[in-house]
C-alpha cells in the first residue's frame, strides 16, 4: 500500500531579495541631478568615426537662449558654463555650421593659437563673426522678390535697434550683413549633429 507524500514549500526569503531590500534607504531625499559636461554620467562615449555636441551646447538641455545678433562678450557674465571646454567629442580644429536660413557654410575656428580644439566660447566667437560678414550683390540678387525684402527690412531693424545716431549711421553704411538672412530667427538654442560631418545651428 502507498504512502501519501506531502511536500512543503516555504516562504524564505532569497539572499538577491533580503539584500536588495536591506540597502535601500528608509527615507528619499531630494537628489541634485549630476552636472552637464563630458564628465557627466548623461555623457555617453561616441563610437569611432562619430563625434557628438558638447552637451552644454546641445539644444535638448536647454541651456542656452541667446540673441545671436548681440556681441557674445556679454556671455561671459555666466560663470556656470565651461567656456573654454572643447565644443564637441572627440574635440575639432574646425567646425563647420549650417542653417536651413542661410546659403552659406559657416567655419568655426580656434580664436587662440595655443589651442588645437574649438572651444564652447569660440562657437559664439566665430558665428558672431561669420554672421558680421556683409553680403555681397551677387548673393542678394539669388533671392527672390519676397526673400529680398525681408533681408533688408531685418537689416533696417538691426540698425534702427543702435541708440547712438553716429553708431546708427556707420552700422547703416556698412551694408547687409549675413545676419540679415537669419530674419526673426536669431535666437540661438544650440547645435546638433548634421549630415556628412557638418553641425546644424537651431535657432528660433
Amino acid at each position: 500500500m502507498s504512502q501519501n507524500r506531502h511536500v512543503h514549500f516555504y516562504d524564505t526569503p532569497s539572499p538577491a531579495s533580503s539584500s536588495s531590500s536591506s540597502s535601500l534607504p528608509s527615507e528619499e531625499g531630494p537628489r541634485t541631478p549630476p552636472p552637464l559636461g563630458f564628465n557627466s554620467p548623461y555623457y555617453c562615449t561616441p563610437l569611432p568615426g562619430n563625434s557628438f555636441i558638447n552637451p552644454f551646447l546641445d539644444p535638448k538641455n536647454g541651456m542656452f537662449q541667446v540673441d545671436i545678433t548681440q556681441h557674445p562678450a556679454h556671455l561671459a557674465q555666466n560663470h556656470t558654463i565651461p567656456w573654454d571646454q572643447p565644443a564637441t567629442k572627440p574635440s575639432a580644429p574646425s567646425m563647420v555650421v549650417v542653417c536651413d536660413r542661410l546659403p552659406w557654410a559657416l567655419t568655426i575656428l580656434p580664436t587662440s593659437s595655443r589651442r588645437g580644439y574649438v572651444t564652447i566660447r569660440d562657437v559664439f566667437d566665430g558665428l558672431y563673426a561669420a554672421l558680421r560678414t556683409p553680403v555681397l550683390d551677387a548673393e542678394l540678387a539669388t533671392l527672390p522678390q519676397a526673400g529680398k525684402i525681408a533681408v533688408k527690412s531685418a537689416y533696417l531693424s538691426r540698425c534702427k535697434q543702435i541708440v547712438d545716431y553716429e553708431l546708427y549711421d556707420m552700422e547703416m553704411g556698412k551694408g547687409i550683413k549675413r545676419v540679415d538672412f537669419l530674419g526673426k530667427h536669431t535666437i540661438f538654442y544650440g547645435i546638433k549633429n548634421g549630415r556628412t560631418g557638418r553641425w546644424d545651428l537651431m535657432l528660433k
